[in-house]
């Protein structure tokens, strides 16, 4: 699983980082700015993306937005994580498209328990629309 962290604040980023690195199979890759963030993630296709929303260049609402446009990046989970508490903020985030929001700090295990959770149930998601599909047929006769 590749993870993308897009943060401006460097220790931000270890932190992040250090927490995500208890998941298993991860890869992490990391940008500085909202601009590197977009360009990685087209290029890396990450599996989940977590989004500062005071970055220096754009916003992480305007980056969450632009990454949302591009087909092939449209359905990965982007998860903001920011010290602003401003509700208006948290509802323009969901309004674009992130998934969550956490407010920093967090408390240590949050964020990998969330994401963890997060990819267990896509999986199951998966698996049971998979099911479907193969009983179908079969349910079309019956």
């Amino acid at each position: 699983m590749k993870i993308l962290i897009v943060d401006d604040n460097s220790l931000s980023r270890k932190l992040i980082r250090n927490e995500l690195a208890k998941i298993q199979d991860v890869e992490i890759l990391e940008a500085a700015t909202a601009m590197e963030g977009i360009q990685k993630a087209r290029s890396e296709i990450p599996d989940l993306i977590t989004m500062d929303l005071l970055l220096p260049d754009v916003d992480g609402i305007e980056a969450t937005s632009r990454i949302r446009k591009h087909l092939d990046l449209a359905n990965i989970p982007i998860v903001i994580i920011t010290s602003k508490t401003d509700e208006t903020l948290s509802k323009r985030a969901f309004e674009v498209g992130a998934v969550e929001y956490f407010i920093k700090p967090f408390s240590p295990g949050s964020l990998r328990q969330y994401i963890e959770n997060y990819f267990m149930v896509e999986k199951d998601w998966r698996n049971l629309n998979n099911l479907v599909a193969e009983r179908k047929p079969a349910l079309r006769t019956t």
